[in-house]
């Protein structure tokens, strides 16, 4: 249920209205798309919705799905298992379904029906739900515009993360302080996905010692073993600004990632979105480049380590 996600309370408030209004109307919810950076929880999160509606799940990737026969066996599939409840279809990553099945998913969308060689087969009370890292990979702004609702994971703030943590180390039973906590929810860019991590790596290394408690150097321990500083960037980040200071101009994405050694989808999704979010980086027509704060920070932390 809505409940068990921690954070997002905007969204929640928004998500519960629109269930609400779709109850009163006696209507189906609604078609979703569900955006936000990776680990943030977007399936936890449609999971969460597909409950509430007491409707059955159908998940699948979007590279799974590259021939419109695949899609169409998606929905079947889901239908047929779904018995007398509705159904909630949900494709994670929707924007690396190729461009044939993409359109694959107009006709049901408009229609809530497939088209086999038999007959027209009714998908009845459904929703399907798309979750993406990068809405503008997706193919055609038609298939955006099928969507009923646009909905934006934020990331999460220190407390919340240190929820998420706090609840992790209970499951473990392990005691643990609010320093403690606090340490890794700093470190985690606001990523559940993240904080739960950081928090596995530390209880390993509490049990390895044989121990129920966390301490302090624990944390500090276990962030110094991944390379991971004090703000949560790993070495691919800080190596990213370290580049960016050696350039006497704007560098372009593709010649970052070259020097990085990494594709260019990682440093777009993973390195990236949190360099720009806390203010060292920003994205010009000329290319990237530090700001006046990420200047600062090269030169005080990075140059001087």
């Amino acid at each position: 249920m809505l409940d068990s996600v921690i954070g997002q309370t905007r969204l929640k408030r928004e998500i519960e209205i629109a269930i609400k209004a779709a109850q009163f109307r006696q209507e189906p919810l609604g078609h979703i798309l569900l955006t936000g950076i990776g680990g943030l929880g977007k399936t936890h999160l449609l999971n969460a919705i597909c409950k509430e509606l007491k409707a059955h799940l159908t998940l699948t990737q979007g590279k799974r799905l590259s021939s419109s026969n695949q899609v169409k066996e998606f929905f079947l599939n889901g239908k047929e298992k779904s018995g007398n409840k509705s159904s909630f279809f949900v494709i994670d990553e929707i924007h690396e379904m190729s461009m044939t099945a993409q359109e694959e998913l107009y006709y049901p969308l408009d229609n809530g029906t497939i088209v086999t060689l038999d007959e027209p087969i009714n998908l009845g009370n459904f929703t399907l739900a798309g979750a993406t890292t990068d809405p503008h990979e997706l193919n055609s702004k038609s298939l955006i515009n099928r969507f009923d609702h646009v909905w934006e994971l934020e990331v999460l703030n220190i407390q919340e993360l240190m929820i998420i943590i706090a609840n992790y180390f209970k499951k473990e039973l392990i005691s643990f302080s609010q320093m403690a906590i606090e340490t890794i929810a700093n470190r985690s860019k606001g990523l559940p996905r993240l904080a739960l991590g950081y928090a596995a790596r530390v209880r390993d290394r509490v049990q390895c010692y044989g121990r129920k408690v966390v301490f302090k150097d624990d944390v500090l321990e276990t962030f110094i073993s991944l390379n991971i500083n004090e703000i949560g960037l790993d070495k691919n980040q800080q190596k990213y600004l370290t580049i960016l200071s050696g350039s006497d101009k704007p560098l372009g994405i593709e010649s970052i990632a070259g020097r990085l050694d990494l594709p260019l989808d990682q440093v777009k999704l993973m390195i990236e979105p949190y360099l720009r979010q806390i203010g060292l980086i920003i994205s010009s027509t000329q290319g990237r480049e530090l700001t006046d704060s990420g200047m600062e920070y090269v030169k005080d932390v990075i140059v001087s380590s």
